[in-house]
């Protein structure tokens, strides 16, 4: 699963972040495990698991829930 992927799915859930304030976030804690794949773009992508504990992660950061 890609970023905006796993925001779109927040979104939905009604938790949406700013894929900027994602990136935020990336940098200063320790999230799952993602790979990057791609070529000039980099893309950074995340298995379900990884996506799912990323997605819960954030709600608690950013929603305490």
């Amino acid at each position: 699963m890609t970023i905006g992927q796993i925001l779109e799915e927040l979104a939905k859930e009604g938790y949406p972040i700013a894929r900027t304030t994602f990136y935020r976030a990336e940098k200063q804690l320790k999230l799952p495990s993602k790979r990057t794949e791609g070529g000039y773009w980099r893309w950074r992508r995340y298995t379900r698991e990884s996506a799912d504990e990323l997605k819960k992660l954030m709600k608690e950061i950013f929603y305490g829930k």
